[in-house]
């Protein structure tokens, strides 16, 4: 099974992602302990949450047709 929304998400935030995680929270519009909790797997945001936090890093979700064997 494929890894969860949010852990594949944390896995490509760059390096110093973890400096602007105060930024970022205010920016997005939550509890900076909410978006640490997301970042570190404890937490499993919602597909819209997660499309809210991308989008204020500069990502955008996308979703393709996989190929069927």
């Amino acid at each position: 099974a494929p890894p969860p929304l949010g852990q594949r998400a944390s896995n490509r935030l760059p390096p110093r992602w973890p400096l602007r995680h105060s930024c970022t929270a205010k920016k997005v519009g939550i509890a900076q302990d909410t978006l640490s909790r997301i970042l570190n797997k404890r937490r499993e945001p919602s597909l819209r949450l997660l499309q809210i936090i991308l989008d204020a890093l500069g990502y955008k979700i996308s979703f393709q047709k996989k190929q069927l064997r």
